[in-house]
């Protein structure tokens, strides 16, 4: 319960919308079906129903009928260096949530994961790299009382 004159203000990252890990890497080396695989095996990270987005957000909020909601989205760009520990990261199988290759060893055999790997040791790795992020800002007020 808020005060009288509270305020929540917060901001989330919105994870349906976050940075896809295929628009870092050139593709023009490889198969145009690798690469189609690749994308559809990353977009399923996003598909899933624990991968909140907007449209979830702003109806969980609606149910605070007594207080005023603002919701305000913005594109949030930062400086990531790719380092060792986060390409290990991405790659280490069977965690929960599923790490990226374990999102594409639904649709690549363990080579052609090995091969996206090496793409990202040998192009991405070192680099510092835009980090595109959807933020949704959120403000949460009591609402006044209505006249009437």
């Amino acid at each position: 319960r808020l005060a009288r004159d509270g305020r929540l203000v917060l901001a989330e990252s919105v994870p349906r919308r976050g940075q896809r890990l295929h628009h870092l890497l050139p593709w023009d080396k490889v198969s145009e079906d690798l690469r189609r695989r690749a994308v559809e095996a990353e977009e399923a990270i996003y598909a899933d129903d624990q991968c909140w987005d907007v449209d979830v957000l702003e109806a969980v909020l609606r149910r605070l009928n007594t207080y005023r909601v603002q919701v305000n989205i913005r594109k949030v760009v930062s400086e990531v260096e790719i380092t060792p520990s986060l390409v290990a990261r991405w790659f280490r199988r069977h965690r929960t949530p599923p790490s990226y290759a374990d999102a594409l060893a639904q649709l690549l055999t363990p080579d052609e994961i090995r091969l996206v790997e090496g793409m990202f040791t040998e192009q991405v790795l070192g680099r510092t790299v835009a980090w595109t992020a959807i933020v949704a800002f959120v403000i949460v007020e009591r609402a006044e009382p209505q006249d009437g």
